[in-house]
C-alpha cells in the first residue's frame, strides 16, 4: 500500500513537472513573439532602394516568363513557315520543269509542220537516187543526192529521226502503219515481212509512221471460216 508519505512526494513532482513545462511553453511563445517582431523591425529598417531592386527583379522576372513564351510561339510560327517555303519552293520547281517540256514540246510540234512538207520531198528524192535504169541522169542524181544529204543534215540538226524497220523485227503500231499482210511460213506471225516506206520523228513524235507488211500466216484459214 502507498503511504501518504509517498502520495504528497507525488504531487510534489507534479506540480514541479507542470510548472516546468509552462514555463518553457511560455519560453517559446516569447521566443517566437521576439522573431516576429525582428522580422518586423527588419523590414522596417530595409533600405528603400533594395526593396525597390527587390520588386524591379519580380518584375522582369514576369517579363522574362512572358518573353519565354512568346519566343516558344514565334518558333512554332518560324518552323511552320519553313515548311510552308520548302513545299512553295518544290511547287514552283515542278512548275518551272513542266513549263521547260511544254516549251520544247512546243517547239517540237510547231516545227513538225514544216517538217512534214519537206517529207514528201524526200521520199520523191529518194526514188530518183533508186532508179539506175537511166545514165543520163548520173548528173541529177549527183545533184539530188547533193540536195537529199542537206536535208538530212538539217533533220539530224533538229533532232528529226529516220524510222527504218528491219525484216523479222516485231511491228510495233506507234512507230509503223500496217498497210497489209503476207504469209511467211519462215517467220512468225506479227513480224515484219517488208517495209514500204521510212518513217519520219522528231522527239516522241511521230510524224510519219513507216509503212510494212505484216506477216500473217492464218489468213487462209480465216478466210475458210469467214466462208
Amino acid at each position: 500500500m502507498t503511504s501518504a508519505k509517498d502520495s504528497k512526494k507525488v504531487n510534489f513532482t507534479d506540480r514541479i513537472s507542470k510548472k516546468s513545462a509552462t514555463r518553457t511553453t511560455n519560453d517559446d511563445a516569447e521566443s517566437q513573439t521576439k522573431s516576429t517582431k525582428t522580422k518586423k523591425n527588419q523590414e522596417k529598417d530595409e533600405d528603400p532602394v533594395i526593396a525597390e531592386l527587390k520588386h524591379t527583379l519580380v518584375n522582369k522576372e514576369e517579363e522574362c516568363a512572358e518573353l519565354s513564351s512568346q519566343i516558344s510561339d514565334l518558333k512554332g510560327k518560324l518552323q511552320y513557315c519553313k515548311q510552308q517555303y520548302t513545299t512553295l519552293t518544290r511547287n514552283m520547281e515542278t512548275i518551272q520543269n513542266t513549263h521547260k517540256q511544254d516549251m520544247i514540246e512546243a517547239k517540237e510540234y510547231a516545227f513538225s509542220s514544216i517538217v512534214k512538207n519537206l517529207l514528201d520531198s524526200v521520199e520523191v528524192l529518194e526514188k530518183i537516187l533508186q532508179n539506175n535504169s537511166n545514165s543520163n541522169y548520173e548528173d541529177l542524181k549527183k545533184v539530188v543526192e547533193i540536195t537529199y544529204n542537206n536535208i538530212l543534215r538539217v533533220f539530224t540538226q533538229y533532232n528529226i529521226e529516220q524510222i527504218i524497220p528491219k525484216k523479222g523485227d516485231m511491228f510495233n503500231p506507234d512507230l509503223q502503219m500496217a498497210v497489209s499482210v503476207s504469209q511467211d511460213k519462215e517467220s512468225d506471225d506479227g513480224t515484219i515481212f517488208n517495209v514500204e516506206r521510212k518513217g519520219y520523228k522528231i522527239g516522241s513524235k511521230v510524224l510519219k509512221p513507216a509503212l510494212v507488211i505484216v506477216v500473217k500466216n492464218d489468213i487462209e484459214e480465216e478466210t475458210k471460216n469467214d466462208k
